[in-house]
């Protein structure tokens, strides 16, 4: 079932931006030097900054309640 407001595009906006964005972040860091690398890793490493951003705030909403 599902809620008004919620599209296909609107469930899935994020997880593309930050699949495109490992995707993107892997070739650089294949295929470049220098600057390249350094944006590599900020790309990479924006899915676990994600995930752990995610997480803290589950957590901290758990314990309010």
């Amino acid at each position: 079932m599902s809620r008004p407001g919620h599209t296909a595009m609107g469930v899935f906006a994020i997880p593309l931006v930050i699949g495109i964005a490992s995707i993107l972040g892997l070739v650089l860091g294949l295929t470049g030097d220098g600057v390249p690398d350094i944006l590599a890793w900020l790309l990479v490493g924006l899915a676990p900054l994600t995930i752990f951003a995610a997480l803290s705030r589950r957590s901290s909403s758990k314990s309010r309640t």
